[in-house]
């Protein structure tokens, strides 16, 4: 799955934004193989911004408000809140759309390992480990 926590994927329909976010993270493995990276995470700041952005959503939301599971009133001394994107599909679909035409700029990347410093693809089978 492709959805998760901080993402729409519960207000909104669950097959288009997979489709979304499987071509977004397509475009990304793209960028990365065009430009010899091989990891990519988020900033620390854009981690926070992106929290923020759901947190100021979450506010204007009755659901926020609500002693769910959604917002974690059903574990014990759990921090609660709401970590859901309530912004709808089509503001989603800015934002993921506006870290791409910044140039990935809130992301981290990696470069490509050497070609002599890469794993092997497959490990061979180890018997004793039952491999």
């Amino acid at each position: 799955m492709t959805t998760g926590p901080n993402g729409p994927a519960a207000l909104a329909n669950i097959i288009r934004i997979s489709e979304h976010d499987v071509d977004w993270i397509a475009g990304a493995i793209t960028h990365m193989h065009k430009n010899g990276l091989t990891t990519i995470e988020p900033t620390p700041k854009a981690e926070e911004d992106w929290m923020g952005v759901v947190r100021n959503l979450a506010k204007r939301s009755l659901i926020n408000k609500a002693k769910t599971w959604w917002v974690g009133a059903n574990v014990k001394d759990k921090p609660q809140g709401l970590t859901l994107f309530t912004g709808g599909f089509h503001a989603y679909r800015q934002y993921t759309t506006a870290a791409v035409q910044d140039g990935y700029a809130s992301f981290s990347f990696g470069p490509a390992k050497a070609e002599a410093e890469r794993e092997p693809r497959f490990a061979a089978a180890d018997p004793v480990a039952g491999v």
